[in-house]
């Protein structure tokens, strides 16, 4: 990962400021943001009163990152990152919010990269903008590498058979979250899963089918989760699933939508011209959740969801255990 980050750094630096467009109808909330990314040097900043003003100015300007309130006239937060989702899929989009409850959670699952507490603090406020204009850098670093060398950037961050993220590129971003979550006591789920009887799969339909169970995988785990989630693959037939801001009942909700979906999706192969299919596939599937008392680090989590994994194929298999 260390090379990644070299490139990175290089190519941030060619790509010049970040532009930004705070989206509020407070002026004073608006001058606070702007007053605290104007302090950072690599931050253009513009602004908006409302939704239908910022979609204006997102027809005419290129923006790196909008920061939103959700509570706004004429058109609120959540009815702009709707439209931006659909005029532009891939613009990082925080949102910020006075009120409590589920309404964070809620905008994550709505497309949000992520999601502020109002009043902040200037800490946190950075963090998040800065690792939200990061992922944008990558997507930037990942388009001018496909362009130059697609070869290249399936090597340092795709698997490029499951063509969901590698291990070390996870495990970057997982110790990344973990700090996070613990500084901020914010939520984190993690899921490891690993196909049943995958040896059988290969000693009786060949490895090039057992690769093609392990690509159908891929491609289910990629369709369950958003666009803030990360899928990536472990080892062998091994994967992992991190769940930013996603509460206990939310980490079960996936493992079981993924566990089902799996044993009654249909994996296909080709033989002799003719389709075939693959006898049942399933999964096990270990789960935790952090904030928890009884892990101090990324890796201590990581191994509690291992034992449960294990715990869930000596159980019988096609099983999700989690230990809350």
């Amino acid at each position: 990962m260390h090379h990644l980050t070299e490139v990175a750094d290089s190519s941030t630096v060619s790509l010049g400021p970040s532009r930004l467009l705070i989206v509020d109808d407070n002026a004073a909330s608006r001058k606070l943001m702007r007053d605290v990314l104007k302090g950072q040097d690599s931050y253009e900043v513009d602004e908006a009163e409302n939704g239908v003003e910022a979609l204006k100015m997102l027809e005419d300007t290129t923006y790196d990152l909008v920061i939103s309130d959700i509570s706004m006239p004429k058109m609120d937060g959540i009815s702009l990152l709707e439209e931006i989702r659909k005029l532009q899929p891939n613009l990082p989009v925080i949102m910020a919010t006075g009120f409590g409850g589920d309404i964070g959670p809620r905008t994550l699952e709505l497309g949000a990269d992520d999601c502020i507490y109002l009043p902040f603090r200037v800490e946190e406020f950075t963090f998040r903008v800065s690792k939200a204009l990061r992922v944008r850098q990558l997507e930037r670093l990942k388009e001018s590498l496909l362009e130059r060398n697609r070869e290249l950037w399936g090597r340092v961050i795709t698997d490029p058979l499951t063509r969901v993220f590698t291990r070390a590129y996870f495990e970057d971003v997982f110790r990344t979250e973990f700090e996070r979550s613990r500084r901020y006591r914010s939520d984190l789920g993690l899921i490891i899963i690993d196909i049943d009887h995958f040896k059988n799969v290969n000693d009786v339909y060949g490895h090039l089918v057992g690769d093609q169970v392990l690509r159908r995988l891929g491609d289910i785990m990629q369709d369950a989760i958003r666009r803030v989630d990360l899928a990536a693959r472990y080892g062998g037939e091994e994967f992992v699933m991190l769940l930013p801001a996603t509460s206990r009942s939310g980490i079960q909700l996936v493992g079981e939508r993924l566990r089902e979906q799996v044993e009654t999706s249909k994996f296909t192969y080709e033989e002799d011209g003719e389709q075939k299919q693959v006898d049942r596939v399933t999964i096990s599937l270990g789960a935790v959740y952090y904030p928890d008392e009884r892990y101090s680090s990324a890796r201590e989590m990581l191994k509690a969801a291992d034992d449960l994994l294990y715990k869930a194929k000596n159980g019988g298999r096609n099983r999700l255990e989690t230990n809350w």
